[in-house]
């Protein structure tokens, strides 16, 4: 009897064994699969992004050059002066396109530059002015996020008006809510319901999408008496 139970319990613990060794190289296999997942989903995202900047860069770049060409083609004399304000601009624009995340304050830089290429080509009709807290110029956000607003607001906002308007670009951390709001805010023309959204707005949505995931939100809101309040909100202990 005592030599059965031996058997039996040696058994049973070889069995034992058994099962935790599978269990493990199971748990193991599972790890290894979780991981090459991630790793995956990680290049997939950076590979949507270099796709997405692609596409970005040749939108504001043209543009751009439309509003340069337009001068050009009336005869302005602030033609050249823009032109050469253009030159300067994508100088120091296009290498910052491709960082993974640029800061806050460089993108102030970018908008500040273009605001003021802007105002050059139309002096009478575009004011500009920012408000970005100094505690907020490290935070990393996807490439060109405050640019895409601003240049939107230029284009279907200001452009479009007989009068122009003004722009307002603003950044402020909401401590409470745990959330970075910025803005860009014009008095031009206001929300067309009829037009189709533009290209800039949906894939600055897909970069936000992208770096932060569903808890980032772009939203359009119309102002009184005219003119378009653009707000992103971000989680701040993601940026």
């Amino acid at each position: 009897m005592i030599g059965g139970s031996a058997l039996v319990l040696g058994v049973c613990v070889a069995f034992g064994a058994l099962y935790r060794e599978r269990d493990a190289q199971a748990n193991s296999q599972a790890l290894q699969f979780a991981l090459e997942r991630a790793t995956l989903e990680r290049q997939a995202a950076d590979s949507q992004l270099r796709v997405l900047q692609s596409q970005i860069e040749p939108h504001f770049l043209f543009n751009t050059l439309a509003n340069v060409q337009a001068l050009v083609e009336s005869g302005s004399p602030r033609a050249a002066p823009v032109l050469g304000s253009l030159i300067a601009y994508l100088r120091a624009a296009m290498p910052q396109l491709h960082q993974g995340a640029p800061t806050l304050g460089q993108e102030e830089a970018l908008v500040r530059s273009y605001l003021e290429l802007m105002q050059m080509r139309m002096p009478d009709r575009l004011t500009f002015s920012m408000e970005i807290k100094p505690a907020l110029l490290g935070l990393r956000l996807p490439p060109m996020t405050l640019l895409t607003l601003v240049e939107n607001a230029v284009r279907h906002g200001i452009d479009p008006s007989e009068a122009g308007g003004c722009i307002e670009v603003g950044a402020r951390r909401n401590a409470m809510a745990g959330t970075v709001a910025l803005w860009v805010r014009d008095t031009g023309r206001g929300i067309d319901e009829s037009q189709a959204p533009g290209t800039g707005l949906a894939n600055l949505r897909e970069r936000l999408l992208a770096a932060h995931g569903s808890a980032a939100v772009l939203a359009l809101h119309g102002v009184e008496p005219h003119g378009v309040r653009a707000e992103i909100t971000i989680p701040h202990d993601r940026a």
